[in-house]
């Protein structure tokens, strides 16, 4: 989950401390969405006549309502097909299926807690049972909150509230033609690479080894994951380029 989801949550972790990582440790599983959970009667798929159908907030069919958004990313023309088409589409796709009757073996919700080097930490929470995304950076002069949660409360995105009491606000625009995918972060991406790529290799904050880099922290959160051991981020790179 982490890598297919959340590998640039840990490229941005490993971007703001600005220090190699030095252990993970991890712990997550799939525990609701589980044949376990299964609503009595629930058939395979939501269009075969689900007698929880109207209470069930994951019913497929609300992609013909609410979260059409989404059909953009999996159904060709999703946004401009009919509700009949969708339905339609819904009883072959795999996005038709019950989510409590799939054969998906990844976690519903993971924690992550990284230590880099000079003993700062991180700490990272993966959870199916949210939307948007939270960050929270506590340092010696004050603390940082931002992201939607921040954005629905305060109207800002990002609020610092330093240790003496007061509280600055900022409001971040995109700058790249009003594109503004991911909240701004895409065209910003591809601003900050068009700059790190005219740097010399060393002084590079975002290149190929730093997003190696924070590939292995999820690759070793998943080894801790499944052990219950923290993983040496020094020994368990010895590990891979020997082939162990």
């Amino acid at each position: 989950m982490l890598i297919a989801k959340s590998c640039h949550d840990m490229d941005i972790i490993s971007w703001m401390v600005n220090r190699p990582c030095t252990s993970v440790s991890s712990f997550g599983s799939l525990t609701h969405f589980t044949a376990a959970n299964r609503p009595e009667g629930a058939p395979d798929r939501c269009t075969d006549g689900c007698p929880v159908a109207d209470t069930c907030i994951y019913n497929a069919a609300l992609y013909t309502s609410r979260q059409r958004g989404w059909l953009q990313w999996v159904m060709d023309n999703g946004l401009k097909a009919t509700s009949a088409e969708v339905i339609e589409w819904l009883k072959t796709s795999p996005w038709g299926r019950c989510v409590y009757a799939c054969d998906n073996d990844a976690v519903d919700h993971q924690v992550v807690a990284m230590e880099f080097e000079g003993k700062c930490t991180g700490t990272f929470t993966m959870t199916a049972f949210d939307s948007g995304r939270d960050l929270v950076i506590c340092g010696t002069k004050g603390r940082l909150r931002g992201g939607d949660n921040i954005k629905s409360m305060s109207g800002q995105d990002i609020v610092v509230n330093l240790h003496t009491g007061d509280a600055i606000r900022y409001g971040v625009n995109s700058d790249v033609g009003g594109y503004d995918g991911h909240g701004g972060g895409d065209p910003g991406l591809v601003h900050a690479i068009d700059l790190e790529m005219a740097k010399p290799a060393r002084e590079m904050r975002s290149g190929l080894h730093a997003s190696v880099e924070s590939h292995l922290i999820g690759y070793a959160a998943e080894e801790s994951r499944r052990t219950g051991k923290t993983v040496e981020l020094a020994s368990y790179r010895e590990q891979l380029a020997a082939g162990k």
